[in-house]
């Protein structure tokens, strides 16, 4: 993990140790929380993109929507979403009543996070997987 506060030399050492990929926490704060100012956390993605160099850099919190995906995935490989997506499905869960409708709308909302310019069709890609 990387966060705003930890010094490029400790990027790279992260980086140096790592396998996989270096998660860049994208502010302060506890899981779930708005991002705020994007423009603070784009200017630390950047930095965190130049010291990580040996693995993919992916960047988590605060992120809800494609649109957020789309301003924090400049300067990363990617991102991960949590705290949205449970509370999308304990939101599916409490109002749809059936397996199906609740998978379906689980999988709407991961596909939908997606920016347009990266988004599967979600039929194809389900098909395609099993």
């Amino acid at each position: 993990l990387v966060a705003p506060n930890t010094p490029a030399d400790r990027m790279a050492e992260i980086d140096a140790i790592a396998t996989g990929f270096v998660y860049a926490v994208s502010i302060t704060g506890v899981t779930g929380s708005d991002l705020g100012s994007t423009n603070s956390v784009n200017e630390y993605l950047a930095e965190a993109r130049r010291s990580v160099k040996n693995n993919m850099l992916l960047v988590g919190f605060g992120i809800r929507t494609a649109s957020d995906a789309a301003l924090l995935t400049r300067s990363t490989d990617g991102f991960i979403v949590g705290s949205a997506l449970v509370t999308h499905i304990r939101e599916s869960w409490a109002t749809l009543a059936g397996r199906e409708e609740r998978i379906a709308s689980v999988v709407d909302f991961v596909y939908g996070l997606q920016p347009q310019e990266a988004s599967l069709d979600p039929e194809t890609a389900i098909h395609e997987s099993h």
